[in-house]
């Protein structure tokens, strides 16, 4: 039995219109990706806070976040390239190139250089729905969020399930789940030895620590951090990058 716990978004499937076409590669010229949802701080300036300090600090907009760049630059490089080869294609000259090519062929070329797009699209903005499942023996109700993404036929499909915890959002756990694919070792929990201040884990890489706080009300934007880099797997294999 699974109760929807928020709306589905609104899909966004293109029609083969010249507008359509060119306010979408507009979209995705330059494209950025973004970490949002959970509070980061070094953990060198967590160990010297006073336990108001670290109080004060949990209490404002979470920070940015560079432990992803890696990845992220990955993506965006992608972006670049994929949005490049469809932006000739859509304003090139004909030339001698596409002799023996009708229109139709040429229009499918098109359309295949838009399909990898489409799905880095889905990278940057995920569309995705929140529900609780009940285990039909135990009973527990567990949370599973599904996304979009985009069949080999450019259909747009909830396609991607991710089984994220019971019901009381253990998102600590999430947490660690997502920072260990980019490389991260994380631990729940830490205290500050010297005031007793705690934070709900610590992630660590390249001889750097971090301490992590996650906030109920950080949750939507977490999710979606989350899913952006399970879809940027999908992709990966896909296309074998």
């Amino acid at each position: 039995m699974i109760t929807p716990k928020t709306r589905d978004s609104k899909l966004n499937k293109l029609a083969a219109k010249n507008g359509d076409y060119s306010s979408f590669l507009e979209s995705m010229k330059n494209s950025k990706m973004k970490f949002s949802g959970l509070r980061i701080l070094d953990k060198s300036v967590f160990d010297k806070m006073t336990r108001e300090e670290f109080g004060t600090w949990t209490r404002n907009k979470p920070e940015s976040f560079d432990g992803f760049k890696e990845v992220f630059d990955l993506i965006e490089a992608e972006i670049k390239n994929r949005y490049e080869l469809a932006i000739g294609l859509y304003t090139n000259k004909f030339d001698q190139n596409v002799q023996g090519l009708s229109l139709c062929d040429l229009i499918n070329q098109f359309e295949a250089s838009l399909l990898p797009l489409r799905k880095l699209s889905l990278i940057l903005n995920p569309q995705v729905t929140i529900s609780t499942t009940v285990h039909p023996r135990t009973k527990i109700k567990y949370a599973v969020v599904k996304a979009y993404w985009i069949d080999g036929d450019g259909n747009l499909k909830r396609s991607v399930n991710r089984n994220i915890g019971v019901e009381d959002w253990k998102l600590a756990e999430l947490a660690s789940k997502m920072f260990s694919t980019a490389g991260f070792k994380s631990y729940l929990e830490t205290r500050n030895i010297n005031n007793g201040a705690m934070a709900d884990m610590v992630i660590s890489k390249n001889n750097k620590s971090w301490v992590v706080e996650i906030k109920a009300d950080d949750r939507d934007s977490f999710i979606k951090t989350f899913i952006s880099l399970e879809l940027w797997k999908e992709y990966k294999k896909e296309y074998q990058l």
